[in-house]
């Protein structure tokens, strides 16, 4: 799978769900997720202009940054985790197996892009 291809898969429109016996706010919140796979692709492009790697507290940071600027669509901290979760599911975001340390000095994992599926 080419780069061109992934990012073209990433565009197509997708919304969020809740499970039947969810509440009532789940089903309001999953409704107003716009675009998920739109928003995968804006982690990834942060992602890529941190270099490839980042811990998840300096995606967020480096994300917030392009928000203020109008490159990305604004996503909480708990959208950005879930995202990058989605996206080391597809592939397409992985492990470097290298540890960060957070803010609060716990250790933390340094994810890194993958330009093309393994």
């Amino acid at each position: 799978m080419t780069e061109h291809t992934v990012q073209e898969s990433l565009f197509d429109e997708q919304r969020a769900v809740a499970r039947a016996d969810d509440p009532d706010t789940s089903w309001q919140a999953a409704e107003s997720v716009e675009n998920i796979r739109r928003k995968q692709a804006a982690v990834m492009e942060c992602l890529e202009s941190m270099g490839g790697t980042g811990t998840s507290e300096a995606i967020a940071a480096a994300y917030e940054a392009g928000v203020l600027m109008a490159r990305w669509p604004r996503q909480s901290e708990s959208g950005l985790r879930t995202r990058r979760s989605e996206l080391v599911e597809m592939g397409l975001v992985a492990d470097t197996g290298w540890r960060g340390v957070t803010v609060l000095g716990r250790p933390c994992v340094v994810w890194r892009l993958v330009k093309e599926a393994e």
